[in-house]
Protein backbone atom coordinates (compact mmCIF):
# COMPACT_ATOMS: atom_id res chain seq x y z
CA UNK A 1 0.00 0.00 0.00
CA UNK A 2 1.30 3.44 -0.92
CA UNK A 3 1.68 5.88 1.92
CA UNK A 4 0.69 9.52 1.72
CA UNK A 5 3.28 12.23 2.30
CA UNK A 6 4.30 12.10 5.97
CA UNK A 7 3.71 14.96 8.34
CA UNK A 8 6.87 16.37 9.83
CA UNK A 9 7.29 18.00 13.25
CA UNK A 10 5.08 21.07 13.55
CA UNK A 11 2.41 19.56 11.31
CA UNK A 12 3.95 20.72 8.04
CA UNK A 13 4.12 18.55 4.95
CA UNK A 14 7.33 18.64 2.93
CA UNK A 15 6.46 19.27 -0.70
CA UNK A 16 8.38 19.85 -3.89
CA UNK A 17 7.03 22.46 -6.29
CA UNK A 18 8.22 21.50 -9.75
CA UNK A 19 5.57 23.41 -11.64
CA UNK A 20 7.75 26.52 -11.87
CA UNK A 21 11.10 24.90 -12.55
CA UNK A 22 13.01 26.65 -15.30
CA UNK A 23 15.38 24.21 -16.98
CA UNK A 24 18.02 25.56 -19.33
CA UNK A 25 20.85 23.06 -18.89
CA UNK A 26 21.49 19.58 -20.19
CA UNK A 27 21.63 17.84 -16.82
CA UNK A 28 20.86 19.05 -13.32
CA UNK A 29 19.98 17.43 -10.04
CA UNK A 30 17.96 18.95 -7.19
CA UNK A 31 18.03 17.33 -3.70
CA UNK A 32 17.92 13.73 -4.81
CA UNK A 33 16.65 11.27 -2.25
CA UNK A 34 19.42 9.28 -0.63
CA UNK A 35 20.29 7.16 2.40
CA UNK A 36 22.39 4.03 2.18
CA UNK A 37 23.93 0.93 3.72
CA UNK A 38 24.92 0.87 7.37
CA UNK A 39 28.68 1.29 7.52
CA UNK A 40 31.18 0.07 10.11
CA UNK A 41 32.90 2.92 11.98
CA UNK A 42 35.74 3.60 14.37
CA UNK A 43 34.42 3.38 17.94
CA UNK A 44 35.71 6.80 19.00
CA UNK A 45 35.98 10.27 17.54
CA UNK A 46 33.94 11.87 14.79
CA UNK A 47 32.06 9.34 12.62
CA UNK A 48 34.52 7.86 10.15
CA UNK A 49 34.15 4.68 8.13
CA UNK A 50 36.45 1.71 8.55
CA UNK A 51 38.23 0.29 5.55
CA UNK A 52 37.08 -3.19 6.58
CA UNK A 53 35.74 -4.49 9.89
CA UNK A 54 38.02 -7.27 11.19
CA UNK A 55 35.29 -9.77 12.16
CA UNK A 56 31.74 -8.59 11.36
CA UNK A 57 30.36 -9.24 7.87
CA UNK A 58 27.06 -8.42 6.17
CA UNK A 59 25.51 -11.72 5.09
CA UNK A 60 22.72 -10.12 3.08
CA UNK A 61 20.71 -6.97 2.58
CA UNK A 62 17.25 -6.30 1.19
CA UNK A 63 16.32 -2.70 0.41
CA UNK A 64 12.85 -1.67 -0.80
CA UNK A 65 12.17 1.83 -2.14
CA UNK A 66 8.61 3.00 -2.89
CA UNK A 67 8.91 5.97 -5.27
CA UNK A 68 6.32 8.55 -6.29
CA UNK A 69 6.58 12.16 -7.42
CA UNK A 70 7.11 13.55 -3.93
CA UNK A 71 8.59 10.93 -1.64
CA UNK A 72 10.73 7.84 -1.41
CA UNK A 73 9.62 5.47 1.35
CA UNK A 74 12.57 3.24 2.21
CA UNK A 75 12.98 0.07 4.26
CA UNK A 76 16.44 -1.49 4.64
CA UNK A 77 17.04 -4.93 6.17
CA UNK A 78 20.60 -6.05 6.93
CA UNK A 79 21.82 -9.35 8.37
CA UNK A 80 25.21 -9.29 10.12
CA UNK A 81 27.32 -12.03 11.71
CA UNK A 82 30.38 -11.78 13.94
CA UNK A 83 33.11 -14.29 13.06
CA UNK A 84 35.34 -13.38 16.01
CA UNK A 85 35.25 -12.62 19.72
CA UNK A 86 32.49 -10.59 21.37
CA UNK A 87 32.77 -6.92 20.45
CA UNK A 88 31.03 -3.57 20.26
CA UNK A 89 30.30 -2.31 16.74
CA UNK A 90 29.63 1.32 15.90
CA UNK A 91 27.27 1.56 12.91
CA UNK A 92 26.53 4.67 10.87
CA UNK A 93 23.65 5.14 8.45
CA UNK A 94 24.13 7.99 5.92
CA UNK A 95 21.86 10.95 6.73
CA UNK A 96 22.32 12.67 3.41
CA UNK A 97 20.46 13.98 0.36
CA UNK A 98 22.37 13.59 -2.88
CA UNK A 99 22.62 16.90 -4.69
CA UNK A 100 21.40 18.97 -1.75
CA UNK A 101 23.76 21.37 0.05
CA UNK A 102 24.64 20.29 3.57
CA UNK A 103 26.58 22.62 5.91
CA UNK A 104 30.04 21.18 6.38
CA UNK A 105 30.18 19.20 3.16
CA UNK A 106 33.32 21.08 2.18
CA UNK A 107 34.98 20.47 5.53
CA UNK A 108 33.36 23.47 7.25
CA UNK A 109 32.77 23.30 11.02
CA UNK A 110 29.66 21.39 12.08
CA UNK A 111 26.57 23.58 12.52
CA UNK A 112 25.44 24.14 16.11
CA UNK A 113 22.14 22.39 15.49
CA UNK A 114 21.96 19.36 13.17
CA UNK A 115 18.75 18.56 11.36
CA UNK A 116 18.12 15.19 9.78
CA UNK A 117 17.63 14.92 6.03
CA UNK A 118 15.63 11.71 6.60
CA UNK A 119 12.04 12.15 7.75
CA UNK A 120 10.65 9.68 10.26
CA UNK A 121 13.93 7.78 10.61
CA UNK A 122 13.64 4.63 12.74
CA UNK A 123 16.23 2.00 13.56
CA UNK A 124 15.70 -1.54 14.87
CA UNK A 125 18.03 -4.25 16.19
CA UNK A 126 16.53 -7.76 16.17
CA UNK A 127 13.05 -6.26 15.93
CA UNK A 128 13.47 -3.85 18.84
CA UNK A 129 13.52 -0.14 18.14
CA UNK A 130 16.76 1.55 19.24
CA UNK A 131 17.89 5.13 19.59
CA UNK A 132 20.36 6.66 17.12
CA UNK A 133 22.35 9.86 17.46
CA UNK A 134 22.71 12.31 14.57
CA UNK A 135 26.41 13.17 14.34
CA UNK A 136 28.49 15.30 12.00
CA UNK A 137 31.34 13.45 10.27
CA UNK A 138 34.51 14.78 8.72
CA UNK A 139 33.06 14.47 5.18
CA UNK A 140 36.15 12.54 4.16
CA UNK A 141 33.90 9.62 3.24
CA UNK A 142 31.70 11.81 1.05
CA UNK A 143 28.91 11.66 3.68
CA UNK A 144 28.40 14.66 5.94
CA UNK A 145 26.01 13.48 8.66
CA UNK A 146 25.27 10.06 10.12
CA UNK A 147 22.64 8.28 12.21
CA UNK A 148 24.91 6.43 14.63
CA UNK A 149 24.33 3.57 17.07
CA UNK A 150 26.50 1.00 18.86
CA UNK A 151 25.54 -2.68 18.70
CA UNK A 152 26.98 -5.47 20.84
CA UNK A 153 27.85 -8.74 19.11
CA UNK A 154 28.61 -11.95 20.94
CA UNK A 155 31.09 -14.43 19.52
CA UNK A 156 29.49 -15.97 16.43
CA UNK A 157 26.31 -13.95 16.95
CA UNK A 158 24.02 -13.01 14.06
CA UNK A 159 22.03 -9.76 14.32
CA UNK A 160 19.31 -8.26 12.15
CA UNK A 161 19.22 -4.49 11.57
CA UNK A 162 16.34 -2.55 10.02
CA UNK A 163 16.29 1.13 9.02
CA UNK A 164 13.13 2.93 7.86
CA UNK A 165 12.70 6.49 6.64
CA UNK A 166 11.14 8.90 4.16
CA UNK A 167 13.12 11.26 1.96
CA UNK A 168 11.97 13.64 -0.79
CA UNK A 169 12.65 12.31 -4.27
CA UNK A 170 15.08 14.19 -6.46
CA UNK A 171 14.55 16.01 -9.74
CA UNK A 172 16.79 15.71 -12.78
CA UNK A 173 16.62 18.03 -15.76
CA UNK A 174 16.54 16.24 -19.10
CA UNK A 175 17.60 19.06 -21.35
CA UNK A 176 15.03 21.52 -22.65
CA UNK A 177 11.92 19.31 -22.88
CA UNK A 178 11.35 18.63 -19.18
CA UNK A 179 12.53 16.77 -16.10
CA UNK A 180 12.42 13.38 -14.38
CA UNK A 181 12.25 12.23 -10.76
CA UNK A 182 15.11 10.42 -9.00
CA UNK A 183 15.42 7.54 -6.58
CA UNK A 184 18.96 7.23 -5.22
CA UNK A 185 20.50 4.82 -2.71
CA UNK A 186 24.11 4.49 -1.51
CA UNK A 187 25.47 0.93 -1.48
CA UNK A 188 29.16 1.87 -1.25
CA UNK A 189 29.10 2.44 2.54
CA UNK A 190 28.46 -1.32 2.85
CA UNK A 191 32.02 -2.01 1.70
CA UNK A 192 33.26 -1.34 5.25
CA UNK A 193 32.36 -4.81 6.57
CA UNK A 194 34.47 -7.95 6.64
CA UNK A 195 34.60 -9.40 3.13
CA UNK A 196 31.95 -8.84 0.45
CA UNK A 197 28.20 -8.56 1.07
CA UNK A 198 26.91 -12.08 0.48
CA UNK A 199 23.62 -11.20 -1.21
CA UNK A 200 22.26 -7.78 -2.26
CA UNK A 201 18.71 -7.02 -3.40
CA UNK A 202 17.48 -3.48 -4.07
CA UNK A 203 13.86 -3.16 -5.22
CA UNK A 204 12.52 0.13 -6.58
CA UNK A 205 8.72 0.14 -6.72
CA UNK A 206 7.46 3.05 -8.80
CA UNK A 207 3.96 4.38 -8.26
CA UNK A 208 2.09 3.69 -11.54
CA UNK A 209 0.43 7.10 -11.26
CA UNK A 210 3.86 8.74 -11.20
CA UNK A 211 5.11 6.94 -14.32
CA UNK A 212 2.15 5.82 -16.43
CA UNK A 213 2.61 3.88 -19.64
CA UNK A 214 5.16 1.31 -20.74
CA UNK A 215 8.49 1.63 -18.94
CA UNK A 216 11.70 0.97 -20.84
CA UNK A 217 14.77 0.38 -18.62
CA UNK A 218 17.94 1.89 -20.09
CA UNK A 219 21.51 2.06 -18.78
CA UNK A 220 22.00 5.76 -18.04
CA UNK A 221 25.76 5.53 -18.69
CA UNK A 222 25.08 4.75 -22.37
CA UNK A 223 21.95 6.82 -22.87
CA UNK A 224 21.73 9.39 -25.66
CA UNK A 225 20.38 12.45 -23.87
CA UNK A 226 19.81 14.25 -27.18
CA UNK A 227 16.89 11.87 -27.88
CA UNK A 228 15.37 12.00 -24.41
CA UNK A 229 12.54 11.01 -23.96
CA UNK A 230 11.50 9.82 -27.43
CA UNK A 231 10.81 6.08 -27.28
CA UNK A 232 7.61 5.81 -29.26
CA UNK A 233 3.96 5.85 -28.27
CA UNK A 234 3.41 4.82 -24.67
CA UNK A 235 7.12 4.31 -23.98
CA UNK A 236 8.91 6.08 -21.16
CA UNK A 237 12.64 5.79 -20.33
CA UNK A 238 13.48 4.38 -16.93
CA UNK A 239 17.16 5.28 -16.65
CA UNK A 240 19.17 3.26 -14.18
CA UNK A 241 22.61 2.90 -12.69
CA UNK A 242 23.61 0.25 -10.16
CA UNK A 243 25.61 -2.87 -9.34
CA UNK A 244 24.09 -4.99 -12.14
CA UNK A 245 21.51 -4.94 -14.90
CA UNK A 246 18.11 -4.85 -13.19
CA UNK A 247 14.98 -6.84 -14.01
CA UNK A 248 11.76 -4.93 -14.68
CA UNK A 249 8.42 -6.44 -13.65
CA UNK A 250 5.59 -4.04 -14.37
CA UNK A 251 6.54 -0.91 -12.42
CA UNK A 252 9.07 -2.69 -10.17
CA UNK A 253 12.80 -2.64 -10.89
CA UNK A 254 14.96 -5.23 -9.08
CA UNK A 255 18.76 -5.22 -8.71
CA UNK A 256 20.15 -8.52 -7.41
CA UNK A 257 23.81 -9.45 -7.08
CA UNK A 258 25.92 -11.76 -4.90
CA UNK A 259 29.32 -11.35 -3.24
CA UNK A 260 29.51 -7.60 -3.76
CA UNK A 261 32.20 -5.31 -2.36
CA UNK A 262 30.40 -2.13 -3.43
CA UNK A 263 32.03 1.00 -4.83
CA UNK A 264 30.38 4.35 -5.64
CA UNK A 265 29.78 3.02 -9.17
CA UNK A 266 27.40 0.45 -7.64
CA UNK A 267 25.13 3.02 -6.00
CA UNK A 268 21.55 2.71 -7.22
CA UNK A 269 20.23 5.60 -9.31
CA UNK A 270 16.85 5.47 -11.07
CA UNK A 271 15.05 8.26 -12.93
CA UNK A 272 11.34 7.97 -13.69
CA UNK A 273 8.17 9.96 -14.37
CA UNK A 274 9.36 12.18 -17.22
CA UNK A 275 7.33 15.40 -17.19
CA UNK A 276 7.29 18.03 -19.90
CA UNK A 277 7.91 21.64 -19.03
CA UNK A 278 4.80 23.82 -18.92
Amino acid sequence: MWRSAPRLPGGSVYDIDVGRLTIGIVLAMVAAGAGGDDGGMYLSGAPKLLTSHPTVSMRWENVTIHADRKWLTVRCDFDFVNHGKACLVRMGFPDDSEGAFNPGERGDPAPKHLESNLAGFRSYVDGRRVRTVLLHGDAGDGIVDWQVKTVRFGSGQERHIREEYYVPCGIEAAGGPGYSYIAYYVLSTGSTWHGPIGDVTVTVEIDPKSAPGRLVPLDRSNYDWSNHPRLGKGGEPLLWGGPCKPVLRGHTLVFHVRNLKPTPNDNVYVTYGFTKNT
